[in-house]
């Protein structure tokens, strides 16, 4: 199997089931998606159980995303993961431009894909829209890169071995005070060589809301704090 789609999700049900729809509309076929319900208290399991076996759940207690994504990397079987947050959406050619670099590029451990920000939804003829070029860089590790890239999880896409060798995301969170986990995992995946960043075309869509972590100041400010404190003691 090519790749396994880790979605975390903590009471999102209004939005899950049309990030799930995004993934089962690819074009590209060889994955399997893992979502995990980390603890939620809404109608999450009943929108979970409508998939039947077209997806694989892990139900657990509200730990963090960070554990979430881990519990679902730990059973999964594909050779790439590729992290999805359980309000972003997938293209329909999101995962078959990740393959067709791949392929070309003699499997990569790190891909990178960039977002395209909506807010209530995307028009139809954004979806189906052709792919006339795919527009991509190829660097020595990730601290190489030359342009502004956007950060979020949703963009990791990481051969399974190479995300074990970086020690997946941190099994712990500090409550209420971090919360820039895909941060945190790109600065210790920063010199996994080679590293691919896509830049044509977009590769998934990153809902903003009002309920979006980076909207919090204090939450942000405390969290580069906590990531500068990490370095200072030799984890980066």
């Amino acid at each position: 199997m090519k790749f396994s789609v880790i979605i975390p999700t903590y009471n999102r049900s209004d939005l899950l089931r049309e990030t799930i729809n995004s993934v089962l509309n690819q074009s590209f076929k060889d994955y399997e998606i893992i979502v995990v319900n980390d603890g939620s208290t809404d109608n999450t399991s009943e929108v979970l159980s409508y998939y039947g076996d077209k997806i694989r759940v892990i139900h657990k207690e509200n730990s963090g995303a960070e554990k979430s994504r881990n519990a679902g990397a730990d059973i999964a079987k594909g050779e790439y993961f590729c992290f999805l947050d359980s309000d972003d959406l997938m293209f329909p050619w999101t995962l078959s431009v990740y393959n067709r670099i791949i392929e070309k590029e003699n499997h990569p451990p790190l891909v990178l894909g960039q977002p395209f920000h909506f807010s209530e939804s995307i028009s139809n003829e954004f979806f189906n829209r052709p792919i006339n070029a795919i527009k991509y860089a190829v660097y020595r590790d990730y601290f190489s890169k030359d342009r502004t890239v956007y950060s979020s999880s949703s963009m990791i896409v990481i051969k399974k071995d190479y995300f074990y060798k970086i020690g997946k995301f941190r099994p712990y969170e500090p409550k209420g005070i971090f919360f820039l986990d895909d941060l945190d995992f790109m600065l210790r995946a920063g010199t996994i060589t080679p590293a691919i960043i896509i830049y044509e075309p977009h590769q998934f869509g990153y809902r903003t809301h009002a309920l979006n972590s980076v909207r919090n100041l204090k939450r942000v400010i405390k969290s580069l704090n906590y990531l500068i404190i990490e370095e200072i003691n030799g984890l980066f």
